[in-house]
């Protein structure tokens, strides 16, 4: 197996201090970064604090579009499996979102580079850590899928649901490459208007009485979506670009979705409960085998598009995939 490239960064010459986070359990630590055309930004850090002692060894989980990092089981379900924890929260994203700041706005996936180069830094550095996987959710799969290609420092990529392919049919998949990424190019901020879809907020957010089971602040995971903006289509779209011509990663990557694509109904329905209603899993399971010659795929009965948001059932056979392949990673 090929290793991975440690990525050079500047590091602050002294530990950064923990501070205790918004989840019980966790620890955070502020990214300052490079401002933007908004101005000032920074990125989180976060850490699960009950790590086995003399752990070396360490995920790093990225959040997709519209989301942050909430799901406080993670840390002590990696904790139990031998591996220390960690999270991050992006720029314009949950607990790293400013006030002068619009949620989630980016022009090219790049932009992130400098936090996640930052986290991989701090992880291996400070915190000692010689193995590192990245797991990374929906658009954060394609972020990390980009990232690991072009700045390395990982070991190993788990890509839950990866935002690998737009679940839109051919005519609106050429009207988004086209007009809308040429709009995306010189007018970024500009609205693409769709109809709020819930769907998905429904099956998993406990305080919408549809049936789910998660809390998590609707201020920096917006219920019915944020308003999609043409420099994210752009963005995802070359990236998706890249995708489909092959990354050739050299890591090893575990790509996993829901067993079936959902949501075709806009009432709701117990079916959202069981299915992906945001992405189509055969699709980007398919894109995943375009990522390098490591690459496993796993299909998930019953899977949401979170998987690790399903059933109790559906997420603990999740976790068995994913640690039993976790134990076949080395630095």
């Amino acid at each position: 197996m090929a290793k991975s490239t440690i990525v050079s960064v500047q590091t602050p010459p002294h530990a950064v201090a923990w501070r205790p986070d918004i989840l019980s359990g966790y620890s955070a630590q502020v990214i300052p970064l490079d401002g933007d055309c908004e101005g000032s930004a920074v990125a989180t850090l976060v850490r699960y604090d009950g790590a086995p002692e003399g752990v070396r060894r360490a995920v790093l989980h990225l959040h997709g579009y519209n989301d942050y990092f909430h799901c406080a089981e993670m840390g002590p379900r990696f904790a139990k499996a031998g591996w220390g924890f960690y999270a991050i929260d992006l720029r314009k994203h949950g607990r790293s979102l400013q006030a002068h700041q619009s949620a989630c706005l980016v022009r090219d996936f790049s932009a992130y580079y400098p936090e996640l180069q930052e986290a991989v830094a701090r992880i291996r550095g400070a915190e000692e850590m010689d193995c590192l996987v990245l797991s990374a959710h929906s658009t954060g799969g394609l972020i990390g899928s980009v990232f690991a290609a072009d700045c390395g420092g990982i070991d190993a990529l788990f890509l839950n649901a990866p935002f690998l392919a737009f679940r839109v049919g051919r005519r609106d998949e050429l009207l988004l490459r086209s007009l809308v990424r040429l709009i995306g190019r010189f007018r970024p901020t500009q609205v693409i208007p769709r109809a709020p879809d819930p769907r998905y907020h429904w099956s998993i957010y406990k305080g919408s009485g549809r049936g789910g089971e998660w809390d998590f602040n609707e201020s920096w995971k917006r219920p019915g979506d944020l308003p999609l903006q043409a420099g994210f289509i752009r963005a995802s779209a070359r990236a998706h670009d890249r995708v489909r011509a092959g990354l050739r990663l050299p890591i090893p990557v575990l790509a996993a979705a829901s067993g079936e694509a959902g949501g075709q109904g806009e009432d709701f329905d117990p079916s959202f409960f069981s299915t992906d209603v945001v992405l189509d899993p055969e699709v980007i399971l398919a894109r995943a085998r375009r990522l390098g010659p490591l690459v496993e795929t796993h299909s998930v009965p019953g899977g949401l598009h979170d998987l690790l948001l399903s059933a109790a059932p559906v997420r603990d056979g999740v976790y068995s995939r994913l640690f039993a392949w976790l134990e076949t990673i080395e630095p």
